[in-house]
């Protein structure tokens, strides 16, 4: 099957494009990378891509001019456009806006928000995975930390692979030792398929294996149960204290005072961001991680068709809504007296009850939920019918990304 879009990336970080292309090949898109903006500026005339991301500062041609020139031809003027800036730069917005721009994103790149934005300029649909995680990396001497909190996610798993290797390039190091410090990891779905997955980029991006690798874990959480249990992973070691497993890789003294085990302990946790700094292109967080007004929008989704069900919790959700996704009205109803969303997305057609008696519903026990219709009938009868109970809001299928996210912020006034 061939590759529905197409995106052009201009930038000369390789660890970026690299990232950037092997992700967004699984989602479906294809990439075509460019290292200038001399380069730059002729894929876009020749490719003819459905979005081309840049970087602000491009040799040769710099984004100015290749944006106007995009703007100039007709079959690439309507092209949208994300620029990446280095550092925050007034002047240079101001002029990208002008050139009306799609949007501008900061280096280092959160990538839920840069996917965010392909989906919504492209109107496609990419598997993020939304799974809480909190994950940092950072070298001393020859060993790799890696501090993994409250969950395993793939996407940052993926970034992390890449900042392994930003490390490995700059710091100059041959790592033949890992340690994976892990601390609120429940059992979860897939967490035995995403243990594999760290543990295969780990060793993949350095010398080490999994004789050398070790798990700060209790010994009855998941985590190590899942490895003790794993014939392919049975040769790494689980520790349940910092010094046991510092010691284990022969770094301290074991007959050090406690004192002085803690004191070497926070210095080799500590040190390794002082002695370099290693500049990722992509973020560890995500932009919703830093916005804690995100999640104070929630919004039930009432449909029988899984797959428009699911589309539509992939477009709220990579926006950072809170989803209640409900297969049957009766389900939606039964809960409304505990859940109350501030908005309701829903089908007419469906089974059993319909979409318009769960409208007469909420009317009759004067439940003011703004409601949006959506329907692939265009029969005025019965558009007029709901419009009788207050609904003024209809979106018809094929659904449309852009229009379902404006026309939930417009009824909810948001921004």
């Amino acid at each position: 099957m061939g590759l529905k879009n197409k995106i052009v990336i201009i930038d000369s970080d390789e660890i970026l494009k690299s990232y950037l292309k092997e992700r967004l090949n699984k989602a479906g898109i294809e990439v075509v990378c460019c290292k200038d903006g001399f380069e730059g500026s002729l894929k876009i005339k020749n490719e003819n891509p459905d979005l081309v991301i840049a970087d602000s500062d491009l040799k040769r041609i710099d984004i100015f001019t290749i944006i106007r020139e995009k703007n100039e031809y007709k079959s690439t003027v309507d092209i949208p456009v994300i620029v990446m800036e280095k550092e925050q730069n007034i002047e240079t917005e101001e002029i990208l806006a002008e050139l009306k721009v799609s949007a501008i994103l900061v280096k280092p790149i959160k990538i839920d928000l840069l996917f965010r934005n392909i989906c919504n300029l492209l109107n496609c649909r990419i598997n993020f995975d939304r799974t809480k995680s909190m994950m940092e990396a950072h070298i001393n001497d020859d060993i790799l930390f890696v501090e993994i909190s409250d969950g395993l996610n793939t996407e940052k798993i993926d970034v992390l692979t890449y900042e392994i290797r930003n490390m490995v390039e700059q710091y100059g190091k041959i790592l033949t030792k890992v340690l994976i410090i892990c601390s609120n990891i429940t059992n979860s779905p897939n967490l035995n398929v995403k243990l594999e997955q760290l543990i295969t980029s780990v060793t993949d991006e350095t010398a080490a294996v999994t004789s050398t690798i070790r798990i700060l874990t209790p010994k009855n959480s998941p985590v190590a149960k899942i490895i003790t249990e794993s014939k392919k992973f049975r040769e790494i070691m689980i520790v349940e204290n910092i010094s046991d497993a510092i010691s284990s890789f022969g770094k301290i003294n074991v007959f050090a005072r406690e004192s002085e085990v803690d004191e070497i302990n926070t210095t080799l946790l500590t040190s390794a961001n002082e002695k370099i700094s290693v500049p990722l292109p992509m973020d560890m967080h995500f932009a919703s991680e830093d916005d804690p007004m995100k999640s104070q929008y929630s919004v039930a989704i009432i449909d029988d068709d899984l797959p428009i069900l699911e589309y539509l919790e992939t477009v709220f959700e990579s926006d950072g809504w809170k989803t209640i996704p409900y297969e049957t009205p009766v389900a939606f109803i039964k809960e409304l007296q505990s859940v109350r969303p501030d908005i309701i997305f829903i089908d007419l057609m469906m089974p059993e009850i319909n979409g318009i008696q769960v409208i007469q519903y909420l009317r009759k026990n004067k439940i003011k939920i703004p409601i949006v219709v959506i329907t692939a009938l265009s029969q005025k009868e019965v558009i007029t019918r709901v419009k009788e109970y207050g609904v003024s809001h209809f979106l018809t299928k094929p659904l449309q990304m852009n229009k379902i996210l404006d026309t939930a912020k417009e009824i909810l006034c948001i921004n």
